[in-house]
Order: C-alpha cells, then sequence, then structure tokens
C-alpha cells in the first residue's frame, strides 16, 4: 500500500460518523421539493456513457416476430392527451395488426414514478412492458437496445440505427448496455432579460469574474439576479459543467483500455486526449470500472487544490446572488418570467415556453405557473455558461446536453414479448411514430418540444426548427464522472454529498476543508457506493473484465 493509499485510508469518513457530525443537516431533504411548473430536464442517466458503444455487444440482424399480444406502454408522464396515443395506435396496428398497444399513465404524484417503477419490477408478474427505465436505471433488467441496433426497423426498412442519431444518444447503465432510446436533446445555459441588463450597461458574461461583476451590479441596482435551484441546477448541471474544466484530464483513466471488455478498436484505437476539444467525451468509452478503480488505487483524489478551487468559485455565487429560497425552490422559471430576477438557470425546452408565454398567456397557465398577476411582455436572450479562469482549470465551459422525455426503455421478458415491444419502440423512436406523437400534441395544443431532433427524416415545423437552426451545441459535461461528487451514486449518498456542498456555499467550512471532507467520505463509503451502483469489488478490481463475469 503506498503512503497517499494509507493516508487516504486514515481519513475515511464512514456514512454514519459524516451524520454525526452534521447534525441537523443530515436529517433535512433538501431535494424535497415541488415538481417545477415549467417543464422539467431529463434526470440524469446514471451512469452515463458518451457514445455508443456498438462493439460491445452482438448486433441482430433478425426481423422482428408480429406474434399477437399486448404491448403495455408505462412512461412517467402528467395529463398526456388522447390524441398522440390514439394516432400512434391505429398506424402501429396496420403493420402489427395483432398487437393491441394499452397506454397506462400511473396517477402519481411529482416525482413518484422511480418509486412507482420500483414497485412494478419488483413484483413477481411486471405488468409494464416499455418504462422511462432513466428514473430506475439500477434495474438489471432491461433489454440492451444495442443488440438490437443494426435490426431492420419494419416500419421503415432502415438498420434501426439509420432512423436515429444513435452516438447522440445517452442512457447507458454501469455495465455499458443501453437501456434507453429517446428522440430529442437539449442544451441548458442562462437566459437573461435584455432590458434589465441594458438599464445597468451590463453585456452577458463570458468568464465566471465577469459573471459575479454582473450579479454586483444587478444587486447594486436593485435587483435579484438570479433563479436557479438546488434540485438539478446548480449540484448536477453547474457541478458536472465546472468539475468537467478541472478534471477533464480524467479521461486518460476513465476510458477504455486495450484489452477491457468495452474497448472499441476504431474508436478508442484512435483516441487523442485534446482537452481543448469541446466534445472529447464523445470520442471514447467511458469505462466505470475504471473511474472506480481510480478512487481505490488513489489515482484520481478529491482532496486537492482543483477541487477546493472549484468550491471556492461556486461559494462566491451561490447563494448570494440566487434567490432566497436557492436550498429549497424547485421553479426557476416563474421568478424570471415575472422579472423577480433578471436572470434564470434554464435550457432549450424553455424557449418555446417562453416565446408563448410572451405572447399569450391564459388565466389557466397563470394558475400552473402560481402567478396572480398577468406577465408584461420584456425582450430576453441567453448566455452560454461562463468558464472559470484560474490557473488550475484545463479546458473551458461546456453545457449539460441531455436528454429529455419520452424516455423508452424495455423491460426483458420472454423473446415473444421483446419482439413486440422492440417493434413499438422502434415505430416510437422513428419518423412514422414520433412524427405522430407531435402531430397529436399539435391537435392537442400541448405542443412544447425540449430540444432538437435526433430522429432522423423529420423536421419540426418551421417556426420551431428555425429555433434549433440558431443553437450552438458547446459539448457536453454531463459524464458520470463529473457528476459523481454532488451524487455519489444517489439515494442517500447524494442527499449527504449535496448536504455537504451546501456546507461550503454557506461558509460553515472552508473550501479546503470541504475537498478533505468530501474525499474521506467517498473513501469511508466506497464499498457501500460500489454496491449501490451494482458493480462488486471484484469488478473494480478487475476493470477489463466484463462485470459480473
Amino acid at each position: 500500500m503506498t503512503e497517499q493509499q494509507q493516508t487516504s485510508r486514515s481519513q475515511q469518513l464512514s456514512r454514519r460518523t459524516f451524520l454525526q457530525m452534521s447534525g441537523t443537516l443530515a436529517g433535512s431533504t433538501l431535494l424535497a421539493a415541488c415538481a417545477p411548473s415549467s417543464p422539467a430536464p431529463a434526470p440524469t442517466v446514471a451512469p452515463a456513457a458518451p457514445a455508443a458503444n456498438a462493439g460491445a455487444v452482438t448486433a441482430t440482424e433478425a426481423p422482428i416476430a408480429k406474434a399477437p399480444g399486448e404491448v403495455v406502454v408505462s412512461l412517467n408522464g402528467e395529463n398526456i392527451p388522447e390524441e398522440p396515443m390514439n394516432l400512434m395506435s391505429e398506424a402501429f396496428q396496420k403493420t402489427f395488426p395483432d398487437v393491441e398497444v394499452v397506454w397506462e399513465f400511473p396517477n402519481l404524484g411529482a416525482g413518484d414514478y422511480p418509486q412507482w417503477l420500483g414497485t412494478q419490477v419488483a413484483a413477481g408478474d411486471i405488468r409494464p412492458d416499455v418504462v422511462s427505465g432513466n428514473y430506475l436505471s439500477t434495474y438489471n433488467g432491461y433489454v440492451n437496445l444495442d443488440q438490437y441496433r443494426k435490426t431492420v426497423n419494419p416500419f421503415t426498412g432502415n438498420p434501426w440505427d439509420q432512423d436515429l442519431q444513435w452516438d447522440a444518444l445517452r442512457g447507458k447503465n454501469a455495465k455499458g448496455e443501453r437501456i434507453m432510446v429517446h428522440m430529442r436533446s437539449v442544451h441548458t445555459y442562462w437566459f437573461y432579460n435584455q432590458e434589465i441588463f441594458d438599464q445597468i450597461s451590463a453585456a452577458p458574461p463570458t468568464t465566471w469574474e465577469e459573471f459575479l461583476s454582473v450579479n454586483d451590479a444587478l444587486i447594486t441596482a436593485g435587483h435579484t439576479p438570479m433563479s436557479i435551484n438546488y434540485i438539478w441546477q446548480a449540484p448536477q448541471w453547474l457541478a458536472e459543467i465546472y468539475f468537467d474544466q478541472y478534471h477533464v484530464d480524467w479521461v486518460e483513466v476513465v476510458r477504455a483500455q486495450s484489452g477491457d471488455w468495452n474497448y472499441e478498436p476504431d474508436k478508442d484505437g484512435v483516441f487523442k486526449f485534446d482537452p481543448k476539444d469541446p466534445f472529447i467525451h464523445e470520442k471514447y468509452t467511458y469505462n466505470i470500472q475504471r473511474f472506480f478503480n481510480g478512487i481505490l488505487e488513489g489515482t484520481l483524489r478529491f482532496d486537492t487544490a482543483e477541487v477546493a478551487d472549484l468550491a471556492n468559485n461556486m461559494a462566491k455565487m451561490f447563494p448570494e446572488y440566487a434567490t432566497e429560497d436557492f436550498f429549497v425552490i424547485s421553479d426557476a422559471y416563474a421568478p424570471f418570467l415575472q422579472q423577480q430576477t433578471a436572470i434564470m438557470s434554464n435550457g432549450t425546452w424553455s424557449i418555446p415556453t417562453m416565446i408563448h408565454d410572451m405572447e399569450s398567456i391564459s388565466p389557466e397557465r397563470l394558475e400552473q405557473l402560481k402567478i396572480e398577476t398577468d406577465i408584461t411582455p420584456f425582450a430576453w436572450s441567453t448566455f452560454e455558461n461562463p468558464s472559470m479562469m484560474t490557473s488550475l482549470v484545463k479546458t473551458s465551459a461546456k453545457a449539460v446536453e441531455s436528454a429529455p422525455g419520452p424516455y423508452l426503455s424495455i423491460i426483458n421478458k420472454n423473446q415473444e414479448q421483446v419482439d413486440r415491444s422492440l417493434a413499438f419502440v422502434m415505430f416510437f423512436s422513428s419518423a412514422p411514430g414520433f412524427s405522430l406523437w407531435n402531430q397529436g400534441l399539435q391537435d392537442a395544443q400541448e405542443f412544447s418540444p425540449a430540444g432538437p431532433l435526433l430522429v432522423n427524416n423529420m423536421q419540426d415545423p418551421p417556426e420551431i426548427q428555425e429555433l434549433w437552426d440558431q443553437l450552438t451545441f458547446t459539448g457536453n459535461a454531463e459524464t458520470n464522472y463529473n457528476g459523481f461528487w454532488t451524487s455519489g451514486g444517489g439515494g442517500d449518498f447524494q442527499t449527504d454529498l449535496r448536504n455537504l456542498f451546501k456546507n461550503v456555499l454557506e461558509e460553515s467550512i472552508t473550501p479546503d476543508e470541504y475537498a478533505t471532507q468530501l474525499q474521506a467520505y467517498i473513501t469511508g463509503n466506497f464499498e457501500d457506493i460500489v454496491k449501490r451502483i451494482n458493480l462488486s469489488m471484484d469488478d473494480i478490481r478487475n476493470p477489463a473484465r466484463e462485470p459480473g463475469a
């Protein structure tokens, strides 16, 4: 054991010890807030791999059987209108006349779908066939959709991966299996009130220091600078974006190496590390075992100057420049719409929503947003995530360019049922089906697309497509290792780590103390975290070997 490893072991902090140290914070639930009233972004698929992994599976080109039966579709969604479901069911049955599509949207409160899905898959006889699997990514019983990427889609005559931008998809589990497909991508950035910025003669910031200066100017002028929440925006999106700035070089440790079970020669064999490449995370195969092996061996550490510097920069911004309810607010949209804040953390899904709400907002919409007065339209625009510029950063700031719903995963039952479900998912995720889904939403006046299409051979309505054509993608920082420092694999670990992060933001501990405690918490709970994501310590010690082999 190295001296560094001995130091790490001596500073381990168990979860029980952490809870005792954290006092009342540990008993609070920072993430328990009502659902946002503007469209919410996709939860991070954890662990997510940056690109497709075609070489790691055996693809099948076998035709899909047409055995009679039913496909039960139970996705996460509230108040989905009947129009898109009716259009899709009718069209699907023209090709599969003996397969009935049964839509069963569970009547749930906000945030209850993961628990509902967990109950369903724990049953002896699982009812749903197609679900939103990203909300329960640790379940081991999903179909690996990469196996079917070359299967001919019966609705187009193409291999499935020619109907969908396969390499742009997110949604792999810890074993590298693609458990989900989705039909759009999203991009996160900042919205700002142009009229307020003009009043204070401020330009959109491009660096973190400029961002701080703009916020100071807003406060001086009597404005609350920003609306942002401590649910998925600050401790998830920004955590990933800015950890990436300091730790993009971790790519060299976490990427698949020659001989690894998921190594792709055509991709990984030609990979060249370039920290300035904004799309670097799409150009290698992520091996989560190598990430955890790096932590185990002490190659990857959190008690570093980089983590302390990152925490220090974040503490300069939050919660000082956010609304007073920063730690509990769920909806960043309504305060911005009412001009109670000058800046809003949000993403592409709010562009059509903002345009619509500025043009005409109904009493029903005001009630939905819990706004009691009419909205006064104002000029607004967006700016990209400003880069931190200290001597320790290694790349510029990217964004979270992830996946919105609907999310489609298939429960792995018998092959006959998988065939039926696969046919429906292929239909839904290609132009013949997804165009009908969009048309149905438009007919029901519920069409508010979250971001650009990943479905080939179709476009959005011209006024929406024009918006997407103006969008510039800056690269996706949403890799598993970038988000780990504030998530720890989810559950109680995520709650603890976000409470710890809250401590440094509120300056109850220093950035250096935060980095030390972060390292101690992760090493002290390492085996339990590994277990939670369905890996074993043997998997971690043997990263070249396929998990569970």
